[in-house]
């Protein structure tokens, strides 16, 4: 099961930009790409080959919509924008014998690197991982939460004919949404 979340209007997150010249905006490639996958009926990932090892990967590909869609609406203001993707981001770990385990330094030593600069956070992810962001980052940047909690889900996914994308089997697939 997952957290099912909705978009928040665009008009609301650009209203809460107001004043940034300089904005990140992090999207979550788990529970908020598949709920964003399920509301515009798009795929949930798109298949690639990885050049360095060759190796089938799959891009989150309805978060990576909207991360776009937003960065063009904020650059076409004049601001700045950074973006990331994090599968998982209502998890991370303090524990660098953990991340070094399994070659996955913490997220958001990752953001604190790459998005040092930033003045504010659009977040596309459940309350969790706007929750994880402010305690990873601190409470003096800004978090613009992009996403709301909206009920809950259990999505069985399929390849498509080519077998580009990942898609959800609607059919075999529960969405539970809260009023």
């Amino acid at each position: 099961m997952g957290v099912f979340v909705r978009l928040i209007p665009d008009s609301k997150i650009i209203k809460a930009t107001e004043g940034f010249t300089s904005i990140a905006i992090a999207g979550c490639s788990g529970c908020a790409n598949i709920s964003m996958a399920y509301e515009k009926d798009q795929p949930i990932s798109q298949i690639t080959i990885d050049e360095t090892t060759g190796k089938p990967k799959r891009l989150p590909y309805a978060l990576l919509e909207q991360i776009g869609h937003l960065k063009k609406l904020l650059e076409e203001k004049g601001v700045n924008v950074t973006t990331e993707t994090i599968m998982g981001m209502c998890m991370d770990t303090d524990d660098s014998e953990y991340a070094k385990l399994f070659e996955n330094p913490s997220w958001a030593d990752r953001l604190k690197e790459r998005c040092a600069n930033v003045e504010a956070f659009i977040t596309l992810c459940c309350s969790g991982g706007v929750f994880c962001l402010k305690q990873q980052l601190g409470k003096d940047i800004k978090i613009i939460p992009g996403m709301r909690d909206a009920g809950t889900w259990q999505v069985l996914s399929v390849l498509d004919e080519k077998k580009e994308f990942v898609l959800i089997d609607r059919d075999k697939s529960t969405v539970i949404q809260w009023k």
